[in-house]
């Protein structure tokens, strides 16, 4: 039976291994002999030969979508993407509906190229809640109600919606201390760059 993933890391030359965001599965490891056309953000659907608890051989695989256009329109914002998903959703986890998040991403990516920062906003604050991650400002009542109004919103409509300067401020602060909330955020190589392109 053939799974889908999105590839999130790559670790290794020549025989590696690829860090995947599997459809079913969430993350995983998968051993890979030739890495030759896979690059991260590449969606991928592939067989499985030889699991070993969350690390599989494959067997045989095919892209099946890669997002060029997208990631190179937007590539600093789309490395520390995949850099927050490899750090922050453990491997072995189940996650279906981030699988459903990035799909929607590259989805939106056929009508809009270029992702405003409120787009980068969007999504940031659309990650951290769906990993359950709410790094609660005690006395900011009205920024939780704004994150959790964007959070909500489907992709295809976030575009209505227009932040001003101090809704824009709140919310770098408030993405900024999540990302810092990471026992390996010092690791981070994007870190100061999350809303540049």
């Amino acid at each position: 039976m053939e799974s889908q993933a999105i590839v999130i890391r790559i670790l290794g030359s020549q025989r590696g291994k690829l860090i995947v965001l599997d459809k079913i599965n969430g993350m995983i490891e998968l051993i890979i002999t030739k890495l030759h056309y896979i690059h991260i953000g590449y969606q991928i659907e592939y067989e499985l030969s030889n699991v070993k608890g969350s690390t599989t051989n494959l067997n045989y695989y095919k892209i099946t979508q890669t997002p060029d256009n997208l990631i190179t329109k937007n590539i600093f914002f789309f490395h520390h993407l995949f850099e927050l998903f490899y750090y922050f959703v453990p491997i072995g986890s189940c996650t279906e509906y981030l699988f459903v998040f990035l799909e929607e991403l590259y989805k939106y990516n056929i009508i809009h190229t270029l992702l405003s920062d409120d787009h980068k906003r969007y999504f940031l604050i659309k990650f951290f809640y769906l990993l359950g991650i709410h790094y609660e400002e005690q006395e900011d009542a009205t920024l939780e109600r704004l994150l959790s109004t964007i959070a909500s919103i489907p992709i295809d409509r976030f575009h209505n919606k227009n932040l001003d300067l101090s809704e824009r401020i709140k919310i770098d602060f408030w993405l900024q201390l999540c990302i810092d909330s990471h026992p390996a955020n010092k690791l981070f190589v994007t870190k100061n760059i999350f809303l540049k392109n």
